[in-house]
């Protein structure tokens, strides 16, 4: 057996914990500032929500939001509203580039052996374990391919990153796998390998 299949082999129980479902936009009203907002950002939710359903859109690009915390408040109700509506079977993030990067904002460069830990660990693998980044691609490729429908969400992209070097299968390769960018800029997500086939802007938020 190769480290590969002992890596999906290592798949361990499933993580404790998921997230409190809401109804209606109650809490989004406790969790955005001022009316007008919350009325956008609920727009905003629902026209992300149904361009996930549509079979013809595999990448969904979000770009342009003026406030981090208006960002994260609309990625918390994401999450939420799947788990609500069961679309997927799993859902899976990872920030692309960390925040704390020093006050000249640093590497615009993906830590790819790092975003491989966070979305392998969402599925119980243990890829720490494994010395190679392909290893561990090959690895958490095969672990999501054993979900029929899955949404992986990338956060924070500020430059370019390739799917197939983390070991995200999608299209041809997996149908099921729907996956959501959120960058600062649509420049950011039309110059992405693999582009998505909608953006939505956040610029109202």
């Amino acid at each position: 057996m190769d480290e590969c299949a002992e890596s999906v082999d290592c798949i361990t129980k499933p993580k404790p914990g998921r997230i409190t479902p809401v109804t209606g936009h109650a809490q989004m009203a406790q969790e955005c500032n001022g009316r007008l907002v919350c009325e956008s950002m609920s727009t905003i939710l629902d026209e992300i929500m149904t361009a996930l359903t549509q079979p013809n859109i595999m990448i969904l690009g979000l770009y342009g939001s003026t406030s981090n915390e208006r960002k994260h408040v609309l990625v918390e109700q994401i999450t939420r509203r799947v788990e609500r509506d069961g679309v997927f079977d799993v859902l899976m993030m990872a920030t692309v580039v960390e925040n704390n990067m020093g006050p000249r904002g640093g590497s615009r460069s993906p830590n790819v052996g790092r975003i491989q830990e966070e979305l392998g660990n969402k599925l119980g693998l243990q890829l720490q374990h494994i010395t190679t980044l392909q290893q561990r691609a090959r690895c958490l490729s095969d672990g999501i391919r054993m979900k029929a429908k899955i949404l992986i969400i990338l956060d924070n992209v500020r430059g370019g990153i390739n799917l197939a070097q983390i070991g995200i299968p999608f299209g041809n390769d997996h149908n099921g796998c729907k996956i959501l960018l959120v960058a600062g800029t649509e420049e950011v997500l039309s110059n992405q390998m693999n582009a998505p086939q909608r953006t939505i802007s956040l610029l109202g938020l």
